[in-house]
């Protein structure tokens, strides 16, 4: 089944304000896990796709493609952070354009 892509960039920064150079950021397409007529419902369980691995570049910028309209989940274990998102109906989004939920990583 073939989707829209759409790439997602971002920036994350140290705990001094600094770039976060070469850090892990792992990004992955969650699924619904029930489906309510054209609406999906994602319950307490999460269910996903495989991991996709990617590092932040010397600015502390990272990129990785995702469909459009997905949820997903992205992490970066060197600052403790985990959000859930939505991407949208683009080609391109920017991280900080997007409204996440934060989790326990």
């Amino acid at each position: 089944m073939a989707f829209s892509a759409c790439a997602l960039s971002g920036t994350f920064q140290d705990g001094a304000g600094g770039a976060l150079v070469s850090a892990l950021v792992r990004v992955r397409v969650l699924t619904p896990t029930v489906e309510l007529g054209t609406s999906p419902v994602y319950s307490g369980i999460l269910l996903g796709s495989e991991w996709r691995n990617v590092y932040t570049d010397s600015g502390g910028a990272f990129a990785v493609t995702v469909p459009q309209e997905s949820r997903f989940e992205i992490r970066v274990p060197a600052i403790g952070v985990a959000g859930i998102g939505t991407s949208p109906a683009a080609a391109t989004a920017d991280l900080a354009d997007l409204t996440l939920e934060w989790v326990e990583p």
